[in-house]
């Protein structure tokens, strides 16, 4: 449930804390229903998209593949080389 333009948004800050030398911690959280097995696939969905367009913009690495700790679904990544 969020926007295009949020998601431009959210990644020029990531880019910008990347270039800094910073991580970048994704972080989805899953209110209600959207707990179910359904949605929580479709949520790793959208961080794999959102992924793939940080990769169009620059190179980084996953520190910490995509988990999911109760309600929240998050990944961690550097700059790469």
């Amino acid at each position: 449930k969020i926007g295009e333009h949020d998601l431009e948004v959210k990644e020029k800050q990531a880019l910008k804390f990347l270039d800094q030398g910073h991580k970048v911690k994704i972080e989805l959280r899953l209110k209600g229903r959207e707990r179910a097995p359904i949605f929580r696939t479709k949520s790793r969905d959208k961080i794999n998209q959102f992924l793939e367009q940080l990769k169009s913009n620059v190179d980084f690495k996953i520190d910490k593949p995509i988990e999911q700790q109760g309600p929240t679904i998050t990944v961690l990544i550097t700059k790469g080389n």
